[in-house]
């Protein structure tokens, strides 16, 4: 192994993909390691990003990705280190809805017994398309708080004996 021998590159972006609303920008943020997960700078390297599809999408040759319509495209990263060349790929999903939010670990009614510490709420979105997606912010609320609470991290706890409703908003 050369020294500041690219091995390892790193990005943020979700396993998921890209999702953006129309008009909205994401920043690809690259980072690279040796083979002992040291930093490597990527001053010297050749970086390029691609978009197939540029009209729903285009991207900056510094990596800001903005979203032009909806549809979904897909994003390359080539990256040139001491002649090896890396490639990332990445969809990009503009503008799909949300059609639906689950629970993981839940099937049906949510049961809290009194003795236990209570439950933790993971909520998580379904597109049109069948995609499962992360919410950027959730709201929680319980319909009778003498019954259970719930956190703004989704912690809900019992109180009392009885029946209330739990509602969350996910975006």
């Amino acid at each position: 192994m050369r020294n500041n021998q690219i091995e390892r590159l790193v990005t943020a972006i979700p396993t998921n993909g890209i999702d953006l609303k129309v008009g909205n920008t994401f920043n690809v943020q690259l980072t690279a390691t040796d083979g002992k997960d040291r930093a490597v700078s990527l001053q010297n390297a050749i970086i390029n990003y691609e978009i197939a599809d540029e009209s729903i999408a285009t991207v900056t040759s510094s990596g800001v990705i903005t979203a032009k319509k909806e549809g979904q495209t897909e994003l390359s990263i080539y990256v040139v280190s001491n002649n090896i060349l890396d490639v990332i790929k990445a969809k990009i999903y503009v503008g799909e809805e949300i059609e639906s939010l689950l629970l993981r670990e839940i099937d049906t009614n949510i049961v809290v017994y009194l003795n236990t510490n209570g439950q933790q709420m993971n909520p998580y979105g379904i597109t049109k398309s069948g995609r499962e997606v992360e919410f950027e912010t959730i709201t929680y609320s319980v319909g009778n708080t003498s019954i259970a609470t719930i956190s703004d991290e989704g912690y809900i706890t019992p109180v009392s004996s009885g029946t209330t409703t739990l509602s969350i908003e996910g975006e």
